[in-house]
């Protein structure tokens, strides 16, 4: 168990975990809350497994850092109580070193989930070089995506022009907007939220198609056709007169 040294009155939660909260289930993230708590108030580490046991001990690193920097900062602060001041200013210099360490924390976040490589002969500096290069590039890409518009009655469905474009060439222009409109329109009753409006259409329509094609499918029928028939069409008294019938008129 880690001894706290300095009382604090919280911790740090960065945007970018919400990214990883989301592959978790409602209860896993409950557990995961509450091991943080207990951990940064008291040091104990609960027994977690899976999913949750990962995200714990990425975002346990990050607490390590920042408790790591305040307890520095405390003992320079004691140090300069007990000088009668305070340190200079910090220069450029120093202000950008601290900017880049915590770019490269954010950077680092995004790759908590990435399938590991195979090993090689790459040293591990090397490939957190390269890693972090792919992540700028991807940082990128995104910030320079499509911006979206407003569609829809209630104006509550964001699509951008392509997507909307494709929209109209795969169903056509008025069932698009059929299905637009009935997003927007539960969106709107339902309070709804969707990380891509389009790939909710796109699932909608596809869940349409399969109900169509299970109705027009015939039912499946069992047995062969010799057991295809109903039992009240066999009449075996019948059957049985009409034998006995059949050998009288042969006998003399």
């Amino acid at each position: 168990m880690q001894a706290v040294k300095n009382v604090k009155n919280g911790f740090i939660m960065y945007y970018e975990y919400a990214e990883h909260f989301e592959l978790l289930t409602d209860e896993e993230i409950g557990q995961l809350m509450r091991a943080l708590f207990a951990y940064e108030t008291t040091g104990e580490v609960l027994e977690l497994t899976g999913a949750v046991k990962m995200a714990f001990s990425f975002i346990r690193a990050d607490l390590d850092k920042n408790r790591e920097k305040y307890e520095e900062r405390c003992n320079k602060n004691a140090e300069n109580g007990k000088s009668g001041g305070r340190p200079k200013n910090k220069t450029v210099t120093e202000l950008t070193e601290e900017k880049r360490t915590v770019l490269n924390k954010t950077e680092k976040s995004e790759r908590f989930f990435e399938k590991p490589k195979k090993a090689d002969s790459v040293s591990v500096s090397d490939r957190d070089s390269e890693q972090e290069k792919n992540i700028k590039k991807e940082t990128a890409r995104k910030k320079a995506a499509e911006p979206k518009n407003a569609y829809g009655e209630f104006g509550n469905v964001s699509l951008s022009e392509a997507e909307y474009s494709k929209l109209i060439d795969r169903f056509g222009e008025a069932k698009a907007k059929e299905y637009i409109e009935r997003l927007s329109g539960y969106i709107a009753s339902k309070g709804a939220k969707y990380k891509s409006h389009y790939a909710t259409i796109l699932n909608w329509a596809k869940k349409d198609d399969d109900t169509a094609n299970n109705k027009a499918s015939p039912p499946r029928q069992t047995g062969t056709k010799f057991t295809n028939f109903s039992q009240d069409k066999l009449d075996f008294a019948d059957i049985e007169r009409r034998a006995l019938i059949g050998g009288n008129k042969h006998v003399k």
